[in-house]
């Protein structure tokens, strides 16, 4: 989760501040955070896989 808000803080807060946006919600962030993870399903479950130490470079051969 620190890494998740750390992601937050310091790579998404700046690029919407570079665009004039200062009072983004908790809403608004956990909705961008499921929209992504819903247009890449793929990438989420890598990072499952990843998460409880699964190859799959391994598992494709």
């Amino acid at each position: 989760m620190t890494e998740f808000e750390d992601a937050v803080d310091f790579e998404a807060k700046p690029l919407l501040r570079e665009h004039g946006v200062r009072n983004e919600t908790g809403h608004e962030i956990q909705d961008a955070a499921i929209q992504v993870a819903t247009n890449n399903p793929e990438e989420l479950a890598r990072a499952i896989l990843d998460d409880r130490g699964v190859d799959i470079d391994s598992d494709e051969e």
